[in-house]
């Protein structure tokens, strides 16, 4: 194989799970060979699972309350190799303490792919050499769903594509939520839909005591036009829903410039024009 590394993927990227103090809980995930022709040998490890700052960065080092999970749960299997195409099942196991606290708590099964000549070398593996499969857990008890929608925002104009709506949210719960958005575009006098994510919503899950910034975008966006774009955020399990329209321009900056210069030179033609007006009147009346 060389110094090449061979491509891994899981069959759950995300789950999500509901425990309860005293339980214990079995589940699995597969781990896959995409190449068509290497083998690959592959260890997993148990890591927590959190975010970082607005931007909802994975972190995958540091520890918090909402990560507790992690010293409950163990791997039947931590190392395995792989013929090309090949998968194989990952069982873990969850111990639940009877004192478990109620809420969120998030791990992720990290895959990395064990590249010897590496290791002889002392490298550290490349981030493309890596794959993570998320645990979500919801520890039955005292949780609280609550969710704020801070902002939900869409800009008059656009100078570069593609458009986009923001928005700020805010869990201030115990346990995750899902947030739901839903973008629509139409040109500016029709109805016929140019963009919507109605059929099929993006989905973001809002972690306990965070902040989520975010922006949903038409990535199709042509370079110059008027549009009415609406977004509509929903918090389903709190109730929570924010809905904000508005009509947008989009320019390229150089046809902004080229459109101001045009309306400045107008301006000073008018007013030119009225100043010589003014001094042809003026000249006819002292001449009477």
């Amino acid at each position: 194989m060389d110094d090449e590394i061979t491509s891994i993927g899981v069959s759950k990227g995300i789950e999500e799970i509901e425990l309860s103090p005293g339980e214990t809980f079995s589940g699995e995930f597969d781990v896959l060979n995409l190449s068509q022709t290497d083998s690959a040998s592959f260890r997993v490890k148990i890591s927590p699972y959190s975010v970082d700052d607005e931007t909802y960065d994975a972190n995958f080092t540091d520890y918090d309350d909402h990560n507790q999970i992690v010293d409950w749960t163990t791997l039947e299997t931590v190392e395995g190799e792989l013929k090309s195409s090949e998968r194989k099942t990952i069982v873990y196991n969850i111990s639940v303490p009877k004192n478990a606290p109620a809420g969120g708590q998030y791990l992720s099964f990290l895959v990395e792919i064990i590249n010897p000549k590496a290791e002889e070398k002392n490298l550290s593996l490349s981030t493309k050499s890596q794959v993570a499969s998320i645990l979500y857990a919801s520890v039955s008890g005292e949780t609280v769903k609550s969710a704020e929608i801070h902002e939900n925002r869409i800009s008059f104009l656009f100078l570069d594509r593609p458009i986009y709506a923001s928005s700020l949210l805010e869990n201030l719960g115990n346990v995750h939520v899902d947030a739901e958005y839903i973008l629509k575009v139409y040109p500016l006098f029709s109805n016929e839909e140019l963009y919507s994510t109605e059929e099929a919503p993006v989905r973001n899950v809002l972690l306990p005591e965070t902040t989520l910034s975010s922006e949903k975008t038409w990535e199709e966006t042509p370079r110059l036009g008027f549009f009415r774009v609406s977004q509509e955020i929903r918090i389903p399990e709190t109730g929570e829903t924010s809905l904000v329209e508005k009509t947008v321009f989009v320019s390229p900056t150089w046809f902004l410039i080229l459109v101001l210069m045009f309306l400045f030179s107008m301006i000073f033609w008018l007013f030119f024009r009225a100043r010589e007006r003014k001094k042809v009147l003026t000249l006819k009346n002292i001449s009477v």
